[in-house]
């Protein structure tokens, strides 16, 4: 299930952007660093590992731009 329609169902009012990582799986989920309880779901542990990098300080700045 994509959660961009229910954000647009429920009137949110923000950007809504799809981060997409090739080969990493649900894993990538957890944006902590060095996140010691990390199970690979579906992707390559690599992968995921990149996607998290990549996609935490995105996370961040979103995070910071609700204030």
């Amino acid at each position: 299930m994509q959660l961009s329609p229910r954000l647009r169902e429920h009137r949110f009012r923000r950007d809504v952007t799809l981060l997409a990582y090739p080969n990493a799986g649900h894993g990538v989920g957890n944006l902590l660093p060095n996140d010691p309880f990390y199970l690979p779901t579906g992707g390559t542990v690599l992968a995921d590992q990149r996607a998290r990098t990549e996609a935490r300080p995105r996370l961040l700045a979103f995070l910071r731009s609700l204030r």
